[in-house]
């Protein structure tokens, strides 16, 4: 999890794109079909494309701009950070993200620094019951900030399902 802030960078970006990426549709589908929008010539028909562009394109660009900055981080902490093995701990139910019904779940990580004895504790991001059960107890691999910021983090479960299933 790179920050608590990242779910709300990803939900934010998925509604603007899906909202905007209509409103950029129908703006480009009346630009195109100007005669047909003005055909009784009454009212200032020619502000309603150019208003469905400029939103429409302001929301899409925006909402693939928040979707591209977690995919950057995430990358910028798996090629330039340090990865550390946790101890897997728990999978913990999250209740505030549901799916059919049911919490997904999160793999709850604690890592002791050698250097300062201090426990750093890590999450996943969220997973389906299916995947939850496919996670054995042992080590992960995680990924910190090179600078020894752990509040910015990734938890690869990747390796962990590859090496299972």
């Amino acid at each position: 999890m790179i920050k608590y802030g990242s779910k709300i960078y990803v939900l934010c970006g998925a509604i603007f794109s899906l909202v905007g990426f209509p409103f950029l549709s129908i703006g480009l589908h009346f630009a195109t079909h100007m005669d047909e929008l003005g055909f009784n010539r009454s009212g200032n028909f020619w502000l309603l494309p150019i208003l469905f562009i400029f939103l429409g394109g302001i929301s899409t660009a925006l909402g693939i701009w928040l979707n591209y900055q977690i995919v950057k981080q995430r990358r910028e902490i798996i090629e330039h950070g340090k990865s550390v093995m946790a101890e897997i701990i728990d999978i913990v139910e999250d209740y505030q993200i549901m799916v059919n019904h049911r919490p997904t779940y999160r793999v709850e990580c604690v890592y002791e620094d050698p250097y300062t004895g201090e426990s750093h504790t890590f999450y996943s991001e969220n997973i389906t019951f299916a995947q939850a059960g496919c996670i054995p107890r042992g080590s992960i691999r995680v990924f910190v900030n090179r600078n020894g910021n752990y509040g910015e983090y990734f938890v690869d479960l990747d390796s962990v399902l590859k090496r299972e299933g």
